[in-house]
C-alpha cells in the first residue's frame, strides 16, 4: 500500500458507512458497496487491497452527491470518474470484520496510478430481490431543513402512489387486493416510506404469491424512475422492445404462472405498455413542476429491506422530462388493437437462440433470436413445456455461460418475424447432457 497522507483532519465518524449497507460485488469479502454516513450522505466503498500480514483491508470511500451515485449506478460513471468526481475522497482501513480502524483523507491527484481503477470499471447490475416498501425522498430547498410546505409534499405523495397503483393494474385479473399505507422514514431530508399491503380476495382459487409481485415491483420502479430516461429508445416501440422492459414481461408472465391464472401474451404487453406510459407520464408531469416547487427541487426513490435498510433506485429532475418526451410522441400506445398476420411452424425446427432469463419451474424465458449466422438478434420468448426438471438444461446452460445454443421448436411469426418460440423439451432433452 501506497504511503497516506496524515495531515488532514476529517470529522469522526463521516466516513464510516453505518446505515444502509448495500453489497453490490463480493467474493469471499466485500468488493463494492453502498451506504450512508452519519450524517445521511451517500457513501461508495471500492476494494483497493487486502494485507494478509497485517489482516487488514484498504478501502476507497468516497462521499458523493446524488447526481454522482446515481449516475455510477446506472452505469454512466465509471467508478474512476466517481472516485475524481466525489465530494470528499478517504482511504479507510478496516479489520477483517470491516470495522474502521484507520482512514485518510486524500486527493484524487494523490493516488498513484496503479492503485486507481481501470476506465472500465462500471457498476456490475444489481440484483433487485423485490420489496413492498419504497422510501420516497423530496430533496432540495426547505426539504433540506426538514420542512416542506404541506400541499406540495401531499401533491408529490399523492402522485407517487399513482405510479404505485399503475404498476399493480397490469394484474388486476388476479384474486388479489392492494392497499396502500405511509409511515415516517428515518430523517434525512423529507422522506415517506410506502408499504403496500397484497390481500387475497374471496374468490380466489389459489394464493398469490407475493414474492414475485415484489420482485416484479421493483423492476417496473427501477425502469419508469431510473432507466427509462437514459435509454437509446426513441419511440414507444422501441420501448417496449428494449430488454429492461422484456425482463419486467417476463417477470409479470411469471406472477400469472404461479397465480395459477392463464393470459395472452399479447395481452400482457398492451397492458404493460399503458402502466409504463401512464407512470412515465405521471414522473414527468412531476419533473415539470419542479422549478415552481419552494420546497424541494428533485427526489429520489429507494427500496427499503426487511432490515429498514435501503437499496437506490433512482433520483428524479427537471431533465426527466426533457429525456422522456420523445419516447411518447406516436399514437402506438393508444391503439387498443395491433394488425397482425400470425404464422407458426406445423413442426419443431432449428433455431439458435441465447437465453437472458429463464424460469425453470414456469419454462418461460426471454431470449435473443439470431436469425442466422451474422451477430444480429433481436429479443423473444421462450415458452419450454416439460414433464422434467430444467435444471440443469440447454436453456440454463444458455443462461449461465452465457452462450448461443441451438434448440428445437416451433416458432410463432408476427407480420413475418420470429416473436415467440413454443418448445418441447422432449425435443431438446439430449442437449442439456453437456
Amino acid at each position: 500500500m501506497f504511503d497516506l497522507p496524515r495531515h488532514k483532519i476529517i470529522v469522526p465518524g463521516l466516513v464510516d458507512t453505518v446505515e444502509n449497507l448495500h453489497v453490490i460485488l463480493e467474493d469471499e469479502n466485500r468488493i463494492l458497496y453502498t451506504g450512508t454516513n452519519r450524517l445521511g450522505n451517500h457513501l461508495i466503498g471500492a476494494i483497493i487491497q487486502q494485507d494478509f500480514s497485517n489482516k487488514v483491508f484498504y478501502y476507497y470511500h468516497a462521499i458523493v452527491e446524488s447526481p454522482i451515485l446515481y449516475d455510477f449506478l446506472g452505469k454512466r460513471m465509471n467508478l474512476k470518474d466517481t472516485l475524481r468526481n466525489s465530494s470528499i475522497l478517504t482511504i479507510v482501513t478496516t479489520d477483517f470484520n470491516y470495522k474502521v480502524i484507520d482512514y485518510a483523507l486524500i486527493n484524487f491527484e494523490e493516488i498513484p496510478e496503479e492503485y486507481l481503477p481501470y476506465e472500465t470499471s462500471f457498476c456490475p447490475d444489481i440484483a433487485r430481490s423485490g420489496s413492498f416498501e419504497y422510501c420516497f425522498s423530496l430533496k432540495g430547498k426547505a426539504s433540506d431543513e426538514h420542512k416542506v410546505d404541506v400541499g406540495e409534499a401531499g401533491e408529490a405523495d399523492n402522485k407517487f402512489q399513482k405510479i404505485l397503483e399503475s404498476a399493480l393494474a397490469t394484474m388486476k385479473d388476479l384474486p388479489f387486493n392492494s392497499e396502500y399505507f405511509k409511515r415516517p422514514a428515518m430523517a434525512g431530508s423529507y422522506k415517506t416510506n410506502f408499504l403496500i399491503e397484497i390481500k387475497d380476495s374471496d374468490n380466489g382459487l389459489f394464493p398469490v404469491d407475493t414474492n414475485f409481485i415484489a420482485e416484479y415491483l421493483e423492476k417496473y420502479l427501477d425502469y419508469v424512475v431510473a432507466k427509462l430516461p437514459f435509454g437509446d429508445e426513441t419511440t414507444i416501440e422501441q420501448v417496449l422492445k428494449s430488454n429492461e422492459v422484456q425482463d419486467i414481461k417476463l417477470a409479470l408472465e411469471e406472477v400469472y404462472y404461479r397465480s395459477q391464472h392463464s393470459t395472452d401474451e399479447d395481452k400482457i404487453e398492451a397492458v404493460l405498455a399503458k402502466s409504463i406510459h401512464h407512470s412515465a407520464q405521471v414522473i414527468k408531469q412531476m419533473a415539470e413542476s419542479l422549478n415552481e416547487k419552494r420546497s424541494f427541487d428533485r427526489f429520489e426513490l429507494s427500496a427499503v429491506n426487511p432490515d429498514a435498510t435501503q437499496r437506490e433506485i433512482g433520483q428524479v429532475d427537471i431533465t426527466y422530462a426533457i429525456k422522456v418526451e420523445p419516447k411518447f410522441q406516436s399514437d402506438f400506445i393508444n391503439q387498443e388493437t395491433f394488425e397482425k398476420v400470425v404464422e407458426a411452424d406445423a413442426v419443431p425446427k432449428a433455431y439458435r437462440i441465447q437465453v437472458r432469463g429463464f424460469y425453470v419451474k414456469s419454462g418461460i424465458g426471454i431470449a435473443d433470436f439470431y436469425p442466422d449466422a451474422s451477430d444480429e438478434h433481436h429479443p423473444i420468448r421462450i415458452y419450454v413445456a416439460s414433464a422434467v426438471s430444467l435444471q440443469p438444461s440447454v436453456y440454463t446452460k444458455s443462461l449461465n455461460e452465457p452462450s448461443i445454443v441451438t434448440i428445437f421448436g416451433k416458432a410463432e411469426r408476427i407480420n413475418g418475424k420470429v416473436k415467440r418460440i413454443r418448445i418441447d423439451h422432449a425435443d431438446n432433452i439430449d442437449l442439456h447432457l453437456i
